[in-house]
């Protein structure tokens, strides 16, 4: 009895561990190491009381975020014609080959109102060596009575 428990042990953890690389993207290949966004300020400023509130989303889990950008100085002002980037913490492992099917979801609470217009550029890096940057078309955030709004983004879907 006790050899089957450990043969059915054994095959449920070699299982699950199948299961995470596949269902999570984590393990299979190349993964990410980094995510930088960069956002290019065209028409419309981002006030330095705005939050950015940025993730990227994985089978419904945040794979990686960024928080920032609200303390209230100068550097937290991002005028028009100006290109800020920031990097995005990466909370689980993510495949390469997954990346496609991740959603970029762009978001900025205001402290009160605020129309932000910009051109987002994600540039990710892989641990094979290899780099990508996807564009999204000219994004507005329009965060009124501090309410948080975001944009979603296929990230396979990018220009």
């Amino acid at each position: 009895m006790r050899f089957r428990c450990t043969i059915f042990t054994l095959v449920v953890t070699i299982m699950s561990v199948l299961a995470l690389g596949t269902g999570n993207g984590s393990a299979q290949g190349p993964t990410v190491t980094k995510f930088t966004i960069t956002f290019r300020t065209t028409s419309d400023d981002k006030d330095y009381d705005t939050q950015v509130q940025d993730r990227i989303i994985f089978n419904n889990v945040d794979t990686a975020s960024l928080y920032c950008c609200s303390g209230g100085s100068s550097s937290d002002y991002w005028s028009d014609g100006s290109a800020v980037s920031r990097d995005i913490s990466i909370l689980h492992a993510i495949d390469k080959a997954a990346v496609p099917n991740c959603t970029l979801v762009l978001g900025s609470r205001a402290y009160g109102d605020d129309k932000w217009v910009f051109v987002p550029t994600l540039h990710i890096q892989y641990s094979d060596g290899t780099s990508e940057d996807r564009t999204y078309g000219g994004t507005t955030l329009n965060s009124r009575g501090g309410e948080a709004v975001v944009r979603r983004y296929r990230i396979g879907d990018s220009h």
